[in-house]
């Protein structure tokens, strides 16, 4: 028994000896093979043999086969596989190979991918160029080979791809003659001396005269007009202003016909990207400058211009800045340089949304277009209206202050405010059983819709267990600078929202082109007529249009209406743009004019009225005439019509003068449903939050055209 015992313990040892022996060993082997391993990174760079050396310079060759170099390829790997089977010992170098080789297959995914981008198959180039955007493996030297392949069609359909790299795109070439400030001032004034050469403009002269005084005595000699005229004495401007200015001077120059094709010819673009390298995105000049380059895409000859000059990628920088009013006019260049965009909007449209391609690459089911009054504009007229005390006042407008930029409308304790503060609160503290009452109600109602119409109903009020309240829960989106942009995108995905957009004036006291007021597009039916000749080209009445208009923006609209009510019988594109005229939403628009804007001849002496003010007087000739003619078309082409009234007074000047631009009576269409809403005229565009019953009225109104679509398609 002891003997077996003695054996047992013996046996125990020898395997206690054993394992430590192993383990020992084990843990020596593993020392010795990490100290191999950093010996040989101190003497040798590991990335010297992982990684190949990126090429600076790489030349391609157009007649690239596809088929033939999977051939190679396949070849390639089977002597690879081959060699491996011999060379057992040489495991670890076949087993980089088998990793390089890993690394082309991927790659030749992604020159799969750009060779379909440009191919001749629309729908096949805009699979290709979401797939390729998708890709996360990529290094930086396939970034830069991909992007010195690609051409200009190929970047700008990357371009508009959602979450797209930025090192798809060239790095812009900096000009050698342009080292400082100084020499780059120095080249754009000598642009404008050969852009006022070759097409003669007035206020082109004048600011040459007045920025750069030692040239404007040698300008007069070769251009006799500039000896006539006269104006303030030169002004001293440091290199900081006159930089902007030179090019606020350019896109001025680019909206007459022509010269835009003109300053591309003299190299505008390159001097271009060259003070966006001075001064950035950040400067207001960033916004000067992505005006030109919108106008500019629109020439569909200038697309490998704008490539060439690195613009392109730049306007995918811009496309996704948080500042509206760099983004909005990228997307809209961007969207003119896509050649499997049909439509093409025009100088004075805007895209508002989609910014980016549709994921499904689906059609909108309807058009959204907003058209602003008297002194807006697509950044400033369709803002979240804000309870701030802070905001000032000038003419009925808020000045933009970042305060009010990043303030939600939650300062003030009243019930508009209830929607915001109530996705603070838990559920099992709110519940579901009440009824809210939506923001900014109607004190009064008039009218009604059509027989067509009459089973529409606008809810004043939702329930806490309603869809909405819901949804709104999940997506508490309280604060925006245009409500269109972002809470109709939100709530209706598939529309397309197109923003008009136009500058207007009180006074001609203020500063104005003689070549703007020669071609006469101050009158309102000047202006309509090149608005709808832009909206037709931009596809506008291909699908169901909804109308939203404010003020002035509404007497656009009905001239638009009504021009292309007559011309219905000429052109197929007219009587398109009618049928497809689903509803129209007219907020605090003066159908009859407006008493603020009469003013007796020794006024008119003294303000010197614009011609949209006079225009806009009460009781007008040609408001009137135009009045029955836009009822004539609602009789032969039943239109769903609602309109949003004003009911108090509005604040102008800094003097805090309370005024009512549209008295009761004169919003009046005589067609469709009223309401008098208890707010001001500069307000009632503005919804407080999504819970307004403004903007959930016009929300309505859009999902009933885009469901009548759908039935429409379905029978």
């Amino acid at each position: 028994m002891v003997n077996r015992h003695n054996r047992i313990r013996y046996f125990t040892n020898i395997c206690a000896t054993v394992s430590a022996s192993l383990i020992i060993g084990s843990l020596g082997l593993l020392y010795g093979v990490y100290a191999t391993i950093k010996t040989l990174d101190r003497i040798v760079d590991p990335k010297v043999i992982r990684n190949k050396k990126l090429s600076e310079y790489i030349y391609f060759n157009t007649t690239w086969n596809t088929d033939l170099d999977n051939q190679v390829m396949d070849l390639n790997v089977s002597e690879e596989v081959e060699s491996l089977s011999k060379n057992r010992r040489n495991l670890s170098w076949n087993s980089i190979s088998i990793m390089e080789w890993w690394q082309r297959k991927k790659s030749m995914m992604a020159w799969r991918l750009l060779e379909m981008i440009q191919s001749d198959n629309s729908n096949e180039r805009i699979t290709a160029a979401e797939r390729l955007v998708s890709l996360k493996h990529l290094q930086d030297h396939d970034y830069c080979h991909l992007a010195q392949r690609s051409d200009a069609h190929t970047a700008v359909a990357l371009a508009r791809c959602k979450e797209v790299d930025m090192r798809f795109f060239l790095k812009p070439l900096w000009s050698k003659s342009c080292t400082d400030k100084r020499e780059l001032i120095s080249h754009m004034r000598d642009l404008l001396c050969h852009l006022n050469q070759a097409q003669k403009h007035v206020c082109l002269r004048y600011f040459i005269n007045k920025a750069f005084p030692n040239i404007s005595a040698w300008i007069s000699l070769l251009d006799i007009e500039m000896l006539s005229l006269e104006g303030p004495p030169p002004l001293t401007i440091s290199e900081n202003t006159i930089l902007p200015l030179c090019i606020q001077s350019l896109e001025h120059h680019s909206t007459i016909s022509g010269n835009a094709q003109i300053m591309v010819k003299y190299g505008v673009l390159s001097l271009l990207m060259d003070a966006y390298r001075f001064l950035g995105s950040s400067n207001d000049a960033a916004l000067l400058m992505v005006k030109l380059i919108k106008i500019i895409a629109s020439y569909p000859e200038h697309l490998n211009d704008l490539f060439v000059t690195g613009w392109v990628g730049v306007l995918a920088k811009w496309l996704n800045d948080e500042d509206n009013r760099l983004s909005v006019p990228a997307a809209t260049a961007l969207t003119n340089m896509d050649r499997d965009c049909r439509s093409k909007l025009g100088p004075n449209l805007y895209l508002l949304h989609p910014r980016h391609r549709p994921a499904d690459r689906a059609e909108a089911d309807v058009d959204v277009v907003v058209v602003h009054g008297l002194l807006g504009g697509i950044h400033y007229t369709w803002r979240q209206r804000q309870l701030c005390s802070e905001a000032d006042t000038i003419f009925g407008m808020t000045t933009r202050s970042e305060e009010i930029f990043v303030k939600c409308a939650m300062s003030n304790s009243t019930i508009g405010d209830i929607p915001c503060s109530l996705f603070t609160l838990d559920e099992d503290d709110v519940g579901s059983d009440f009824e809210h009452v939506l923001n900014d109600i109607p004190v009064a109602e008039s009218g009604e819709l059509m027989e067509k119409f009459k089973d529409e109903e606008f809810k004043l009020s939702y329930n806490g267990k309603d869809m909405l309240i819901k949804k709104l829960e999940k997506t508490p989106s309280c604060s925006t600078l245009c409500w269109p942009k972002d809470w109709l995108a939100q709530d209706c995905p598939r529309i397309r929202i197109i923003g008009l957009n136009y500058d207007t004036k009180l006074t001609d006291w203020v500063s104005w082109c003689p070549l703007m007021d020669k071609r006469e597009k101050n009158k309102l039916r000047s202006k309509s007529e090149d608005f709808l000749q832009q909206l037709i080209a931009g596809g506008i009445g291909e699908r169901p249009i909804v109308w939203i208009s404010h003020s002035m923006g509404g007497i656009l609209v009905k001239h638009m209406i009504v021009q292309a009510w007559k011309k219905r019988d000429l052109n197929k594109a007219y009587y398109n743009f009618l049928s497809n005229t689903n509803s129209i939403v007219f907020l605090s628009t003066p159908h009859y004019g407006s008493p603020l804007a009469t003013l007796n001849e020794a006024y008119k002496l003294l303000f010197l009225p614009s011609r949209e003010v006079e225009e806009l007087s009460f009781n007008s000739p040609t408001l009137i005439k135009l009045h029955t003619e836009f009822l004539e078309f609602l009789r032969e082409h039943p239109t769903k019509v609602l309109s949003f009234n004003e009911t108090k007074c509005m604040k102008i000047t800094p003097l805090e003068l309370e005024v009512r631009c549209v008295p009761r009576g004169l919003g009046d269409i005589g067609s469709g449903l009223i309401y008098e809403i208890p707010l001001g005229h500069m307000d009632i565009c503005k919804p407080n939050c999504r819970f307004s019953f403004i903007y959930q009225t016009i929300l309505q109104m859009i999902r009933s055209a885009a469901e009548h679509k759908i039935k429409n398609k379905a029978t």
